[in-house]
C-alpha cells in the first residue's frame, strides 16, 4: 500500500490565514496571499483504491504549494492550457473531504487516517454525495478527520475540486485548476484517461481512444473544478443518479459564467467492470466493449 503523508503535518505546512478577497483566487493578510482549495471525493466501499487516490491528491497539493512558493522557478515544469497565466507567490490552504456513502468495508478507516475530514452519509445518489461534501461547513459543528482546519469554506475566493475514489490525479492537477481560475474561469471541465485495461477486452483501449477524441467537451466528476461563489449561486450538484457533473457544468454555462475545458491535466480513472454509480463511466465502457 502506498505510504501517505500524514495529513496533520501536510495541513500545518499548507494551511494559510483568512483574509480579504484580492482577486479570483487570492486573499491577503498583511502581505501573505492565500489560495484556498477544497477537494471532495465521494467513496462507496473503496478501501482498496482510495489510498492511491488520496496519495495522488496529497502529492498534487504538495506540488502546488511548492509552485506557489516560487512560481517563476517552477512555471515551466508542468503542461498547461493557459500558458500566459502567472500566479503570484503565496500560501496554499488545501483540505480534503471524503464522503463515505453507506460503506461496509474499511473505507472510513482509510479516509480518517489520510483525509482532513470524513463525512459518513447515506446519500440518495452520487450527486447527493458530492453536494454534501461540497456544501458541508468547516468548524466545530462539522465532523472532522485528521488535520481538519478552521471554518471558512464559504469565502469568496475559494475553489472546489471534485475527483473520485477510483482515480488518481496528476501532480500538476491542483496548480492547473488554480491557473484557470486565476485566468477568470468560473469552472473547469477536465479530461480523464485509463492506464490499466487488464480487466477489459484487448481492443477496447483503442476504441475508447477513438471515441473520446471525437469530442472536446467532456465533463467528468473525476476532474472538475468550480469556484465556490459559482457553486453556491447555482445551487451545487443536484441529487441525480447520473450526470450530476454534466448538469452542473450546463447550468454554469447557461448562467453566462465562463467554463474552460482542460486536457493538460487528465485524471487517470479505473476501467473496472463493476460500476459504483449506475450509467457512469464503468457502464459506458461496458457498452463500448460490446460494439
Amino acid at each position: 500500500m502506498h505510504m501517505l503523508v500524514r495529513p496533520e503535518l501536510l495541513a500545518d505546512a499548507l494551511r494559510g490565514r483568512e483574509g480579504a478577497r484580492m482577486g479570483p483566487m487570492q486573499r491577503m493578510r498583511g502581505t501573505m496571499i492565500t489560495y484556498r482549495v477544497d477537494i471532495v471525493i465521494p467513496a462507496r466501499d473503496e478501501q482498496v483504491l482510495l489510498p492511491r487516490a488520496l496519495a495522488s491528491v496529497e502529492r498534487s497539493i504538495a506540488v502546488a504549494a511548492d509552485h506557489l512558493r516560487a512560481p517563476q522557478a517552477l512555471s515551466r515544469r508542468s503542461p498547461t492550457c493557459v500558458p500566459g497565466v502567472a500566479l503570484d507567490p503565496g500560501a496554499l490552504d488545501a483540505r480534503v473531504t471524503v464522503v463515505a456513502d453507506r460503506c461496509s468495508d474499511g473505507t472510513v478507516a482509510v479516509a480518517r487516517r489520510h483525509a482532513h475530514r470524513v463525512l459518513e452519509v447515506r446519500a440518495d445518489s452520487v450527486g447527493d454525495a458530492r453536494h454534501r461534501g461540497c456544501a458541508a461547513p468547516w468548524g466545530p459543528g462539522s465532523e472532522l478527520g485528521a488535520g481538519g482546519g478552521p471554518d471558512g469554506a464559504g469565502s469568496a475566493g475559494s475553489l472546489l475540486l471534485a475527483t473520485d475514489a477510483d482515480s488518481t490525479v496528476p501532480e500538476h492537477w491542483v496548480i492547473e485548476h488554480l491557473r484557470h481560475r486565476e485566468d477568470g474561469a468560473e469552472a473547469v471541465a477536465g479530461t480523464v484517461a485509463v492506464a490499466d485495461w487488464d480487466e477489459r477486452d484487448a481492443g477496447l483501449a483503442e476504441r475508447y481512444r477513438i471515441e473520446y477524441a471525437r469530442r472536446d467537451d467532456h465533463v467528468h466528476g473525476a476532474n472538475l473544478g468550480i469556484s465556490r461563489e459559482a457553486y453556491g449561486a447555482l445551487g451545487g450538484f443536484r441529487a441525480l443518479p447520473v450526470g450530476e457533473d454534466q448538469d452542473l457544468i450546463d447550468r454554469c454555462r447557461a448562467s453566462g459564467r465562463r467554463v474552460d475545458t482542460c486536457s493538460s491535466a487528465p485524471v487517470v480513472t479505473s476501467a473496472r467492470r463493476a460500476a459504483r454509480a449506475p450509467d457512469g463511466f464503468s457502464d459506458y465502457l461496458n457498452a463500448l466493449e460490446l460494439t
